[in-house]
């Protein structure tokens, strides 16, 4: 995989997202248990200052 095609798919730019066949391969590749794949790929990130209110 390119360079810029991994950063696309981690980034989440131009549409780029993991295939579950990629994402079944990692998790292989570096034995990953299914609570740390979710918290890799599912998990969605939000910094403090998206969530603090005024």
């Amino acid at each position: 995989m390119a360079r810029s095609t991994f950063s696309a798919k981690i980034n989440e730019t131009k549409g780029a997202e993991f295939t579950q066949g990629e994402i079944a391969s990692i998790k292989r590749r570096y034995s990953l248990d299914a609570n740390v794949v979710v918290e890799i790929f599912f998990t969605q990130d939000v910094s403090n200052l998206d969530t603090m209110t005024n």
